[in-house]
């Protein structure tokens, strides 16, 4: 279901989508947990898709910096898992173990740990450097000083590499959540109209300021 289909009405979850629905249930259980991830997944992903798509050459370099940097941390993000959302992709099962796919994806991974997220690797530098003057000065040192350097990491070939690794992610978790919500279906279908109508509805909590730091209960 499209996130576009449900919206808040007089305080309530609305399926715009399904004109003939009367509940919207909450789903629970290990299928509905590993559902939520995919869903999450597909989220993370079409916003990288996005990120790429608004880099524009008349953008400011920052802007464009900026876009590039989001659209492979969050593709990333997708692949490395968390305590929140453990059911983390795998590169392997998605590239198909073919060698120039996974090289491409290992390096916008090593891109996003070891440089973007994590200040480990030499495309970022601070050189600590002192100025020494020729003599005839009263003092020998002009200054102290320390060169920051941050190498590019965009390139047309990077990008295109970037945005099929992320078409083909975003093909492989819509055919994975897929066939989950069809299992899903099928199983629901063998309840009962009064037994399904009984169930929980769904609904949103509002996070507040204080929950920022907080995991999230992983309770789908």
């Amino acid at each position: 279901m499209p996130p576009d289909q449900i919206s808040m009405k007089d305080g309530a979850l609305h399926i715009d989508g399904y004109p003939d629905a009367v509940k919207l249930i909450r789903l629970t259980g290990k299928k509905a947990k590993q559902l939520a991830h995919y869903a999450a997944h597909r989220f993370d992903l079409q916003n990288s898709k996005s990120h790429l798509n608004n880099m524009k050459p008349d953008n400011p370099e920052a802007v464009n910096d900026a876009l590039w940097r989001s659209a492979i941390s969050t593709y990333i993000k997708c692949f490395t898992g968390g305590a929140a959302r453990n059911t983390k992709l795998r590169a392997e099962n998605i590239y198909e173990s073919v060698p120039v796919k996974m090289k491409a994806f290992q390096h916008f991974e090593h891109l996003r740990n070891k440089h973007f997220e994590h200040d480990e690797n030499a495309y970022g530098q601070a050189i600590p450097c002192a100025a020494i003057n020729g003599g005839g000065k009263g003092f020998k040192l002009e200054g102290v000083i320390a060169n920051t350097l941050q190498f590019v990491t965009f390139d047309v070939g990077n990008y295109g590499n970037l945005q099929l690794l992320i078409t083909e992610a975003d093909q492989w978790i819509e055919a994975a959540f897929k066939n989950l919500a069809d299992v899903i279906a099928a199983e629901l279908e063998r309840e009962s109209l009064e037994e399904l109508l009984g169930r929980e509805a769904a609904s949103i909590t509002v996070p507040t300021v204080g929950q920022v730091g907080v995991r999230r209960p992983d309770d789908a």
